[in-house]
C-alpha cells in the first residue's frame, strides 16, 4: 500500500478538522496508507496543551516544549523519508503554512514526488505564472508533481503516480 505523507496546517484549528478527516478518509478508501502529522503526534499535542495550561515555571515549560517540538519534527521527518509521496495542502490564503513549506522543501531535497492540493480559489502566486509561491511550486514540480484543485483530481493523479496501488 503506497504511503502518503499528508503535509497540512489544518490541524491547528478545530474548524478545519473535518476537512482533513475527509481527505484522509477518501485517500484511505482508495487504498492509500496515510501519515497525517497532527493525528500521528496527537499524544504530544495533548501534552503540549497540558503543559501550557498547568506548568507555571516558564524555564521548565520552555525546556519541556523544546523536547516535544524536537520529537514531533523527528517523527515528521522520518515519515517523509519513508513515504512514497508527499501530498501538501496549500490552502490558506496568500501564504501557506510555514511547516508545510518546510515539509515540501525537505521532501523535494529527498527526491520525493510532491503533489499540491489547493482548493482555495484566491490568488496566491508571486505572479500570474504561479499558483503559489514560485519556490514552493518549483519544489512541488521538480520531481514530477503538480498542483491540483480538488481531491478527485488528487486521487486520479496519485493512482497514476503510484501504479503499484
Amino acid at each position: 500500500m503506497p504511503a502518503v505523507y499528508l503535509a497540512n496546517g489544518l490541524g491547528f484549528t478545530t474548524l478545519a478538522a473535518p476537512a482533513i478527516t475527509g481527505i484522509v478518509q477518501r485517500l484511505e478508501k482508495e487504498g492509500f496508507s496515510i501519515f497525517e502529522p497532527f493525528f500521528a503526534s496527537k499524544d504530544l499535542g495533548v501534552e503540549i496543551a497540558r503543559l501550557q495550561q498547568f506548568e507555571k515555571n516558564l524555564d521548565l515549560l520552555k525546556e519541556k516544549l523544546a523536547i516535544i517540538n524536537s520529537e514531533i519534527g523527528k517523527r515528521n521527518a522520518l515519515a517523509i523519508e519513508e513515504s512514497s509521496v508527499v501530498v501538501a495542502v496549500l490552502d490558506g490564503g496568500l501564504d501557506l503554512d510555514s511547516g508545510v513549506a518546510a515539509e515540501i522543501g525537505y521532501a523535494s531535497g529527498k527526491g520525493k514526488p510532491i503533489v499540491g492540493l489547493r482548493t482555495d480559489f484566491r490568488l496566491a502566486g508571486d505572479n500570474f505564472g504561479s499558483v503559489v509561491n514560485l519556490q514552493v511550486e518549483y519544489f512541488i514540480t521538480r520531481n514530477g508533481g503538480m498542483i491540483l484543485p480538488d481531491v478527485d483530481s488528487l486521487v486520479q493523479f496519485l493512482k497514476r503516480l503510484l501504479p503499484s496501488k
